[in-house]
C-alpha cells in the first residue's frame, strides 16, 4: 500500500507521507504558512486561526495545522480571502496586546513581532483604551507570565497535558477575560516548567532568571551537553560579554528531544559566582594564600615528588570524580599509570556502571521497563518524559524501589523490598527463570541462586511470594524489554545480578548511578583495576598497544580503590593524594575514617572550582579548576552516547580547563611520555586511539551525535551466593538515602535559579513509625547515625516504607554521610524528636 500523498500547493506538486498536516506539507515544501498556536511535538489545536488557507472544494477558510493531506488535494496559501484573514487576526491579537517591544525579552525572536512586520497592518483603527490583565506574574520559581501578552496559544497548556501529563496550567474563565494561570493558590513548580518559555510564541512567559539579562540579537550561542546528570540533555548556550546568561534546549531525538529539565536550564548560574576559586591556593602557616600558577604547580612537584621518594610510586593516589570531562579523566588515568600507580578511582560510596545495552529511545518505545532502585524524576528527570511514554504506549512498568515514587501511578507493578535485600530479589527472579526454563542460566549463576525458592525471597526481601515470578515471565515475554537502573546501586553484587537478569531474559540494560558521567569517566579507566575501555589490567594486547601511543612504559598493577584508600593513607603507605573534582569529605561513606586519612597525608592537591570542605580543611594546594561553559569536552551518557560540550566563556580569573589542569601536572612531574595538548579535540583523538569502542569520536567536536556502548565485563570473579546485606547500627529504623533534583551540594548552592527550589532538609517517616516516636509532620527532629546526627524537619508521609527513614543526599549544612549511609550496609538510626525547631 502506498504510504505517501502527492497534493498540490500554491501550483506546486508536494508529495508528503499520508497523514502529514497540509502545514507539514507546505514547510516540507518551503512554503511559509503563519501559525502561533501550532508545535511540531504537540497535537494539532487550530487556536490561532492565523494558519488558515483555501482548499479546492472545501467550503471556507481551513486550518492547515489540523487539515489532513489527500491525494490530489489542492492548497492555495496566499489569496486575497487568505492575506485578508491573516491581517485581521492580527490586528485583533494587537488591538489588546501592551506593544511592550523595548522591554520584552521575547523582542527579536517573537513570532507576533514577525508576523506583524510581514502580514499585517502598519497601524491600527482600534482607539479604545486596551483591556489590562496581570502584569510581571510569578507563576511559579522559573516562569514569570505577563496575561497582557499572551495570545491564547496554549502551547504551555499543551504541554503540561500531552508532555508532562501534569496538568498544572489551565485556561481560566471565557470569551475576553480568558487567561493562563495555575489552580488558586498553587504554583507551576513542575520540573520542566522552564520549557513552557521556548515554547511561548510570544513574551509572556518569560524565565525568572534571565530576565531583563540581555536582548536576543546581543546574545552569541553555542551547542553543547548539559553536565549536571547522567542523561546529558543537548542544549545551547548563550551569553553575552563573557557571561553565561540563559541555556535552552536543542533538538536531539536520540536524548531530550528538545526538552529540558529545570536544573539543567537553571543550574549553569555558578559560572560567574564570587565564591568561584580564581587564583592557585597554597598552604602558609595554617591558611591558604593565593600564589601564581609557577609557584603552586612548583609546590605540587615538590610534594608529591617526597611522597614517591619515600614510598614509591603507590605512595601516590589520584581520586578522580563523575564531573570531569572524559578528557581529563582518560588524563588522570595516563597520569597515574605514568608514574606507576594503580590507586586511581572516582567511586566514593557507588559503583561504576554496568554496560549500556539500551539507548534512550528503546526506553520511549520499550513494552516492559523493570524500574530499579531508581526515580528518575530526582536523577534523570528526562527519563521520566520517556517512561511515561512508553507507558502511553501501551508498555508496562514495573517499580522496584523503598519508596513510593511519582511514576508509581503508571506502574502494573509496585515491589518495595526491604533496604539491603534488593540483591536476593533479582537472584529470586533469576531463581524462578531457571525454575520455568531449566538450563537458561549458565552452571557458575545457577550454583549462585540455587536454594532461593518463592517462600524464601519472600520471607528476605518483604516482597509477594509471585514477585519474582512476575518480573521475570514480564521481562521474557517481551522483545522490548529495558532493565532501568539508578542511583540506589551502590554495589557491584547487585550490578553483576542485574546483567546476569538482562542476559537471562534478552531485556537491555540502562542504568544511570554514579553521576553525571560516570559511564565517561570509567570508560576512560578512571578504576584500579581496569584499564581504558574497561580492559583488564592483563590484557597485554591492550597494555602493550597504550604503551606505544603514550611512548612510556604503562603500569599494569592493580591499585587501591577509593574504599581501600583510606585505611592505606592512614597507615601511611599512600602519602599524597592528587583529588580532581572530588569532595571525599562530604561524598565518602566513612568521613571519619576520610578525614584521618587526610589528615594523615603528607601531601594533598585539590583541582576544584570552588573552595570544598576537603579543599579547605586538608589541602596543601589548590588549583582553580574551569566549570561546564568554560571549558571544551566530552561526556558519555547512559545510554553510551558521546556529546561535545563547548566553552562559551572563558575560565574566571586564572582557572584552566580540567585537562590542561592535568596535563600541566604531568609536566611539572617529568610524567614519561608527551603532554603537549593544544586543545581539548586533540586529547579526544587520542581516546579514539586508545579505546577501540571510541574510534570515531572525534565527529562530537562538530556536532555528531557518537555512539560509545559496548561490552565487558563487570568483575574477574565468579558471582556469589546473594545475602542481605550486612547491619550496622542500633537504632530502629533502617537509613535510605538518595539524590533530590533540586539540592545544596557544591554546585547548586552557587547557581541562583536552584538555591531556591531547594527544599528545607527534611527526614521523611512512615505515619505509623512517627506516631510510634511520637513526631508530627514538619515539627523538628534528630536523626543519628554511626558518625554523628542531624537536625532535621520531619516529612511524614506513606511514601516512605514503615521501618525506613529517607534523608535526601546534599540538602543539609552536614552531609548525610554523617549518618553512615555506605554500599552494601543497611545502616539502623535512632530517630527522636527536639523540643525546638532547628533554625
Amino acid at each position: 500500500m502506498d504510504q505517501s500523498v502527492t497534493l498540490k500547493i500554491d501550483g506546486r506538486d508536494v508529495t508528503v507521507p499520508a497523514g502529514t498536516t497540509v502545514l507539514e506539507a507546505a514547510r516540507m515544501a518551503g512554503i511559509e504558512i503563519p501559525s502561533l498556536c501550532n508545535h511540531a511535538k504537540l497535537l494539532p489545536a487550530g487556536l490561532c486561526r492565523l494558519c488558515l488557507v483555501e482548499i479546492e472544494k472545501v467550503r471556507g477558510l481551513q486550518p492547515a495545522c489540523a487539515s489532513i493531506v489527500r491525494e490530489g488535494m489542492v492548497v492555495h496559501t496566499d489569496t486575497p480571502a487568505v492575506q485578508h484573514n491573516r491581517r485581521m487576526v492580527l490586528e485583533l491579537l494587537c488591538a489588546n496586546h501592551p506593544l511592550d517591544c523595548p522591554v520584552c525579552d521575547a523582542a527579536g525572536d517573537c513570532r507576533l513581532q514577525d508576523y506583524v512586520f510581514r502580514y499585517g497592518r502598519t497601524t491600527s483603527r482600534f482607539v479604545e483604551e486596551k483591556r489590562h490583565k496581570g502584569k510581571a506574574i510569578r507563576l511559579g520559581p522559573a516562569v514569570i507570565l505577563d496575561q497582557e501578552r499572551c495570545v491564547l496559544c496554549q502551547r504551555c497548556v499543551r504541554f503540561c497535558e500531552e508532555v508532562l501529563d501534569d496538568r498544572q496550567l489551565a485556561v481560566f474563565q471565557r470569551g475576553a477575560s480568558s487567561r493562563i494561570s495555575t489552580m488558586p493558590g498553587a504554583s507551576f513548580d513542575s520540573r520542566f516548567s522552564g520549557n513552557v518559555v521556548d515554547l511561548c510564541p510570544v513574551g509572556a512567559l518569560t524565565d525568572r532568571v534571565f530576565r531583563f539579562k540581555a536582548r536576543n540579537w546581543e546574545l552569541t550561542g553555542l551547542p553543547s551537553v548539559c553536565a549536571l546528570c547522567p542523561v546529558g540533555c543537548r542544549m545551547t548556550e548563550e551569553g553575552r560579554k563573557g557571561r553565561l546568561l540563559r541555556v535552552r534546549g536543542r533538538e536531539a531525538p536520540e536524548v531530550n528531544d528538545g526538552w529540558l529539565c529545570d536544573l539543567g536550564r537553571t543550574g549553569y548560574g555558578f559560572t560567574d559566582h564570587t565564591d568561584r576559586l580564581g587564583r592557585p591556593l597554597i598552604r602558609r602557616d595554617g591558611h591558604l594564600e593565593p600564589v601564581s600558577w609557577e609557584e603552586a604547580l612548583a609546590e605540587l612537584a615538590r610534594g608529591f615528588g617526597a611522597a614517591i621518594e619515600k614510598a614509591g610510586p603507590r605512595g601516590v593516589a589520584v581520586l578522580g570524580s563523575p564531573r570531569l570531562t572524559n578528557e581529563a579523566a582518560y588524563l588522570l588515568t595516563r597520569l597515574a599509570r605514568a608514574l606507576g600507580t594503580g590507586n586511581v578511582d572516582f567511586r566514593l560510596g557507588t559503583a561504576a556502571p554496568a554496560p549500556a545495552q539500551a539507548t534512550l529511545p528503546d526506553l520511549r518505545q520499550a513494552e516492559v521497563i523493570l524500574l530499579f532502585q531508581g526515580d528518575p524524576s530526582e536523577e534523570a528527570p528526562i527519563l521520566e518524559l520517556w517512561v511515561k511514554q512508553a507507558v502511553k504506549r501501551g508498555g508496562r512498568l514495573y517499580i522496584v524501589h523503598p519508596r513510593a515514587l511519582s511514576l508509581g501511578r503508571y506502574a502494573t507493578g509496585i515491589y518495595r523490598p526491604r533496604p539491603g535485600s534488593e540483591a536476593v530479589l533479582i537472584a529470586g527472579i533469576l531463581s524462578a527463570l531457571e525454575e520455568a526454563r531449566a538450563g537458561s542460566l549458565p552452571a557458575e549463576w545457577r550454583e549462585a541462586i540455587s536454594g532461593l525458592g518463592p517462600t524464601q525471597v519472600a520471607s528476605l526481601t518483604g516482597c509477594d511470594r509471585e514477585a519474582a515470578r512476575v518480573l521475570g515471565e514480564a521481562l521474557v515475554g517481551s522483545s522490548r524489554a529495558v532493565i532501568a537502573y539508578g542511583a540506589g546501586v551502590r554495589d557491584e553484587e547487585t550490578l553483576a545480578l542485574l546483567a546476569a537478569l538482562a542476559k537471562a531474559t534478552g531485556a537491555r540494560l540502562l542504568g544511570w548511578n554514579g553521576g553525571p558521567n560516570s559511564r565517561g569517566v570509567a570508560d576512560m579507566g578512571l578504576l584500579p583495576d581496569r584499564l581504558p575501555g574497561r580492559a583488564p589490567l592483563g590484557d597485554a594486547a591492550v597494555a602493550a598497544a597504550l604503551e606505544r601511543l603514550w611512548q612510556a612504559p604503562l603500569s599494569c598493577q592493580a591499585g587501591l580503590s577509593a574504599a581501600e584508600l583510606w585505611p592505606a593513607m592512614r597507615r601511611g603507605e599512600v602519602r599524597a593524594l592528587y583529588v580532581a573534582g572530588a569532595d571525599p569529605v562530604t561524598e565518602g561513606p566513612d568521613p571519619q575514617l576520610v578525614e584521618e586519612a587526610l589528615a594523615h597525608a603528607t601531601f594533598v592537591a585539590v583541582q576544584e572550582a570552588f573552595l570544598t570542605p576537603t579543599a579547605e580543611r586538608f589541602a596543601h594546594v589548590v588549583l582553580p579548576a574551569a566549570v561546564p561553559g568554560e571549558e571544551d569536552g566530552s561526556f558519555t551518557n547512559l545510554a553510551g552516547g558521546v556529546g561535545w560540550q563547548r566553552a562559551l566563556i572563558a575560565p574566571v580569573g586564572e582557572a584552566r580547563p580540567n585537562w590542561r589542569i592535568v596535563a600541566d601536572v604531568a609536566m611539572v612531574l617529568s610524567a614519561p611520555g608527551s603532554w603537549e595538548f593544544s586543545d581539548a579535540a586533540q586529547v579526544l583523538a587520542e581516546i579514539a586511539q586508545a579505546i577501540p569502542a571510541y574510534g570515531g569520536v572525534e565527529a562530537v567536536t562538530t556536532g555528531g551525535y557518537f555512539d560509545a556502548r559496548y561490552e565487558y565485563a563487570l568483575t574477574d570473579t565468579p558471582p556469589a551466593a546473594p545475602a542481605p546485606a550486612k547491619v550496622a547500627g542500633s537504632g530502629d529504623l533502617a537509613l535510605t538515602t538518595g539524590p533530590v533534583l533540586f539540592d545544596r551540594d557544591i554546585m547548586a548552592r552557587h547557581a541562583p535559579g536552584v538555591v531556591g527550589r531547594a527544599p528545607e532538609a527534611y527526614a521523611a517517616i512512615h505515619p505509623e513509625d512517627a506516631e510510634r516516636l511520637g513526631i508530627t509532620d514538619g515539627a523538628p527532629i534528630e536523626v543519628r547515625g554511626l558518625f554523628g546526627a542531624l537536625t532535621l524537619k520531619a516529612r511524614v508521609s506513606e511514601a516512605c516504607a514503615q521501618g525506613t527513614v529517607f534523608v535526601p543526599e546534599e540538602l543539609s549544612e552536614l552531609s548525610v554521610n554523617r549518618l553512615g549511609a555506605q554500599p552494601g550496609v543497611v545502616v539502623m538510626v535512632e530517630v527522636k524528636p527536639l523540643a525546638e525547631r532547628p533554625d
